[in-house]
């Protein structure tokens, strides 16, 4: 009887151990979901609607983000860029984030509709 009472709640812990680590998992999509809170005052877009979010890359806790900017020598870069990196760190389980600007010109047709 204590044998299957030991086997019942290993399961079960098991299970729980599963569900916390697949909340901890960092993906591209919680990333991207963090990332749509980050407003360009200046469009009133968010940052990855508007395609200025050009790839996002998670290598275990830290997480690489490549943006460009809507216009060249945007007096909002520093502003945008440090936003970017706060909220990718606001993910649960990220404990850096890097964003590196691009030098790749912005094209309204990066906006998703």
């Amino acid at each position: 009887m204590q044998e299957a009472d030991c086997q019942s709640a290993l399961q079960g812990l098991t299970e729980f151990t599963d569900s916390k680590m697949e909340e901890q998992m960092i993906t591209q999509d919680k990333i991207e979901e963090a990332l749509r809170k980050v407003m360009d005052p200046e469009i009133g877009m968010n940052v990855v609607d508007l395609g200025m979010i050009r790839e996002i890359a998670v290598e275990g806790n830290e997480v690489e983000v490549k943006m460009v900017l809507t216009a060249p020598g945007c007096p909002l870069a520093s502003y945008l860029v440090e936003q970017v990196r706060k909220a990718a760190e606001g993910v649960a389980g990220v404990e850096k984030a890097k964003v590196t600007l691009l030098d790749e010109p912005w094209s309204p047709a990066f906006i998703r509709r």
